[in-house]
């Protein structure tokens, strides 16, 4: 099983991740969950090198669909006790709390960095 889990993880580490959004999560969401289990030395370097940059570039958007790329950020902060992943963390739970779109039943509204999808609410974005 090791084996397999490092093959995933290696792969996962090679992938494009130039945008912080919701499939960089995903693959981040994995990522962190597997090594907790089977840890993997590049996966803290990456990962702080990743949230550094994508602070630097404004890539962590305000929107619900990034909300899953903070899972990095808080592995980050965890590692570094940096306050300034903490302050943009909490920008982004209260975006979420009180400025998130949302349907007439308070359901957050499906939205993505770049696009709109109308008043709709997606099965991911409960994830």
């Amino acid at each position: 099983m090791h084996k397999i889990i490092e093959s995933i993880q290696e792969c996962t580490l090679k992938i494009d991740m130039s945008e912080c959004n919701w499939g960089e999560g995903v693959a981040l969401c994995g990522l962190n969950h597997s090594t907790k289990r089977f840890p993997n030395k590049e996966y803290m370097s990456f990962l702080s090198s990743w949230v550094k940059k994508g602070l630097e570039d404004e890539k962590f958007k305000f929107t619900v669909n990034n909300s899953i790329p903070f899972v990095g950020m808080g592995e980050v902060y965890k590692s570094t006790a940096d306050k300034k992943y903490l302050d943009f963390m909490v920008k982004q739970a209260e975006y979420l709390i009180c400025d998130a779109p949302r349907l007439k039943n308070g359901a957050i509204i499906h939205t993505a960095p770049y696009a709109k999808f109308g008043r709709q609410m997606w099965a991911d974005t409960v994830f």
